[in-house]
């Protein structure tokens, strides 16, 4: 496995149905609640998710649903509906002062993303990748992170099965303070007149290091056979 993209397939929790959470009415909640870390309900930290389902990502719940003959017919017949998962995250202290992503490969269909209480992406598609950017929330060691994400599958957006919920892999990337940007290299081939080949090649670079830092970029074009 690679040790700088580590695949988070197991330790998700995971619950069917919407749980409501009541909307601040005091002034003392209100104040507590527009503060980073305090979201409430089931994004809470310190929410109580011991009778939540164990899961294995990717995990499609829609699928385990039984036929009911007035859901959706592009659907499959499942209902869909809204779902929540939660995970444990422990980061080693030597990550800290590393560049830490979490890479979700989709998920259907509608989801709001917490990092340690605090909302970190809105996504509105089944279809997109969505990068999230965790140094600035990461803790480390017996700090544990907590990852929840409330999806609404209500939404359809084709004519076909689609599924509910986390339905692609799920990554952990870890990365030197200074090191390409995610999807950061682009190749361009360029045929000439002559018939021969220019390959133009971008590399973003992206740094969180206190200082400056600066990085050599070396491309090598292999053919199939590897030369």
């Amino acid at each position: 496995e690679d040790p700088l993209r580590i695949l988070l397939s197991n330790g998700w929790l995971f619950h069917e149905g919407d749980i409501p959470s009541p909307p601040p009415v005091t002034h003392d909640e209100t104040y507590t609640n527009a503060k980073a870390g305090n979201a409430r309900g089931a994004a809470a930290m310190e929410y109580d998710d011991s009778d939540w389902a164990p899961v294995t990502v990717p995990h499609d719940w829609a699928s385990a649903q039984g036929f009911v003959e007035t859901a959706n017919v592009s659907q499959g017949y499942r209902p869909r509906g809204i779902g929540w998962y939660r995970r444990t995250l422990r980061l080693d202290p030597a990550d800290r002062g590393k560049r830490l992503e979490l890479h979700f490969g989709a998920i259907a269909t509608a989801a709001t993303i917490w990092i340690n209480g605090s909302v970190v992406a809105r996504n509105f598609s089944g279809y997109n990748a969505i990068d999230i950017d965790l140094t600035p929330f990461a803790r480390f060691g017996d700090e544990l992170n907590v990852i929840a994400i409330r999806v609404d599958a209500t939404a359809m957006e084709g004519w076909w099965y689609e599924g509910a919920g986390i339905y692609r892999h799920v990554w952990l990337a870890k990365r030197p303070p200074l090191s390409i940007a995610t999807d950061g290299v682009h190749c361009d081939p360029r045929r000439a007149d002559d018939g021969g080949w220019r390959v133009p090649v971008s590399v973003s670079l992206e740094s969180i290091a206190r200082t400056a830092a600066k990085a050599d970029v070396l491309v090598d074009l292999l053919d199939p056979a590897g030369r």
